[in-house]
């Protein structure tokens, strides 16, 4: 994003609620064959979705790195110190110091528009989102929009030096759109990645739970072991994701900067989430090789 910048958008996004289940995924996250003996040839599992599943924790990564890149607010302090060099600048009129100043804080809201107009297109581009969870998250961005078009009318209006001086400063001090927007959208994103994959991992963990019911094994009580593990992964991915995109689109600026400790914390546990698409990916390839070792009467060594 372009650079930082700050304000008051109100986010009661939160309120909007992050509808925290993906009800669909691809068409390729089948499971296995149900209710079929044991055969040689039986497909016992689809794992054929690590490669989705690799994807979304490529996204979570990424949106882990977005974070990184956006939780803090450098723009905001030089924009100030600009504004300041303006009014101050004896060689100016009164009507020369209000022309520019309307110009650099009308600037400054085209700048952060932008930096919205990408911010709504990564969630655009993020895969498997539901409309819920891509709603919630651009009706923050909307509301930060909305504001800054209120302030460039405003600026547009004004005719005294220090009303005008005030407003623009509001540009960035009320809207932080580098220093809180940016990093809350990344983090929402983040945790509806983390939910998309426990989707995908639920409905393998549902398709393998009644394919080991169906073909009863020597392995049977290690395959329903193993499958505990998973469903617990499963869970925690849920329970993490939905927590940590409700809190995130709970941030207001009005806030900052004492919620960057929240922030930062938000960040914090969807990074110790990350490894559990991964983790859950290793329990269906184990579940699946002790079901093919069923076919033969040898005990699996997952």
């Amino acid at each position: 994003m372009a650079r930082c910048a700050s304000g008051t958008a109100i986010l009661t996004a939160a309120s909007v609620a992050v509808a925290l289940l993906v009800g669909a995924c691809s068409g390729t996250e089948n499971g296995p064959v149900i209710g079929t003996p044991a055969q040689a040839s039986m497909p016992i599992a689809d794992v054929g979705s690590s490669l989705s599943l690799a994807g979304l924790q490529q996204q979570l990564a990424s949106q882990l790195n977005a974070i990184q890149q956006t939780e803090s607010d450098p723009g905001g302090a030089a924009f100030a110190a600009e504004v300041a060099a303006l009014v101050n600048d004896q060689a100016l009129l009164s009507s020369e110091r209000i022309a520019q100043l309307q110009q650099l804080g009308h600037n400054e809201v085209v700048t952060l528009e932008g930096d919205l107009s990408s911010l709504s297109g990564d969630v655009q581009s993020t895969a498997g989102l539901s409309l819920a969870e891509s709603g919630a998250i651009e009706y923050v961005i909307r509301q930060v929009d909305a504001q800054l078009q209120s302030l460039d009318a405003k600026i547009a209006a004004d005719t005294l030096v220090d009303v005008l001086r005030t407003d623009v400063l509001s540009v960035e001090s009320s809207t932080r759109v580098e220093g809180l927007i940016a990093p809350v959208v990344h983090t929402a994103l983040g945790a509806d990645s983390l939910l998309v994959a426990a989707n995908v991992l639920s409905t393998q963990a549902t398709n393998l739970g009644q394919t080991i019911q169906a073909n009863v094994g020597v392995n049977q009580a290690t395959e329903e072991q193993i499958l505990g593990n998973l469903q617990a992964d499963i869970n925690s991915m849920k329970s993490t994701g939905s927590s940590i995109a409700a809190r995130a689109l709970a941030l207001s600026p009005s806030g900052y900067p004492g919620n960057q400790g929240e922030l930062s914390s938000l960040k914090a546990q969807l990074g110790d989430s990350a490894s559990l698409p991964t983790s859950g990916h290793g329990d269906v390839t184990s579940i699946s090789n002790c079901l093919n070792d069923d076919q033969t009467s040898q005990a699996c060594s997952p």
